[in-house]
């Protein structure tokens, strides 16, 4: 009798045994499924968000670009774009040495899915986002290759220079009011192409020339310009005067003003960073 309940007992206890088992793994089944679940809604994510070392995530690319890329037919083409943390832009560009108003357009950029390179919306125009750089792709998105190649890079703004539009806003103390034809506007740039052109518009005559840079040291040659005769801009003639003087410049700590002088006097003349009409 004693043995019949001991074998009994250990029937139960096996039975319990089991189903106990038998619960541990349904409920590690059911866990293994959540978890490859979470595991794909995961990779899901990782795929609509780049993450690791790409220009997306690991640039400081909102920010002010400008650079002139070359053109087959005119001096350059200017190429102003602001983007902003949102994902928005807005671009100005202007063909150097031609009539008419520069363009404007805006839209959104669209990233590639690694991250790399930006799509303006209102345009297609692709770029390679770099530090402090947008490089222009060919139309096919491939890198651009030959002699070329460098000047098709638009760099960020601040305390540069050339290929940028500068504003004329005072001459030898003198303030320049704002024209009535904003297309009057007076201004110069600086390329930063071999030959190191320089050209602007004295608000009544188109003129261009040559400069020469050494760090802070900055000097125009060779300036010519046309010969129309204008009313009420009595600014020209300091205008080209100042700058046969300059012999050094200035930027402020924004970047967004210039001065151009002559040893250590006050500034010859001032100029603002803008846009072209």
């Amino acid at each position: 009798m004693r043995y019949l309940t001991l074998l009994l007992i250990a029937g139960m206890i096996s039975a319990c045994s089991t189903g106990a088992g038998d619960s541990a793994s349904d409920e590690s089944s059911e866990n293994d499924y959540e978890s490859r679940e979470d595991s794909t809604a995961s990779e899901d994510t990782d795929r609509s968000v780049p993450t690791g070392d790409n220009s997306r995530v690991s640039v400081d690319w909102p920010g002010s670009y400008a650079g002139v890329v070359p053109c087959a037919d005119c001096a350059g083409i200017y190429n102003a774009i602001d983007i902003y943390e949102d994902g928005t832009y807005e671009r100005v560009t202007k063909y150097l040495g031609k009539t008419g108003e520069a363009q404007q357009e805006s839209g959104t950029i669209e990233w590639n899915d690694d991250g790399g390179t930006i799509t303006l919306s209102g345009s297609d125009i692709e770029y390679l986002v770099g530090e402090n750089v947008l490089i222009q792709r060919d139309i096919e998105g491939n890198s651009i290759t030959g002699d070329l190649a460098a000047r098709y890079r638009i760099e960020k703004t601040a305390q540069r220079l050339t290929d940028r539009y500068w504003k004329l806003i005072e001459v030898r103390g003198q303030a320049i009011p704002e024209p009535e034809d904003p297309k009057m506007e007076p201004f110069i740039m600086l390329l930063s192409d071999s030959v190191q052109a320089a050209f602007g518009f004295s608000g009544c005559n188109s003129f261009r020339g040559n400069y020469e840079q050494d760090g802070l040291r900055l000097s125009f040659s060779t300036m010519a310009s046309t010969m129309r005769a204008c009313m009420n801009v009595e600014y020209e003639q300091l205008l080209m005067q100042a700058l046969e003087a300059t012999d050094n410049y200035a930027l402020n700590a924004g970047g967004d003003t210039l001065s151009i002088n002559r040893a250590r006097m006050a500034p010859l003349a001032r100029f603002a960073a803008a846009k072209p009409k």
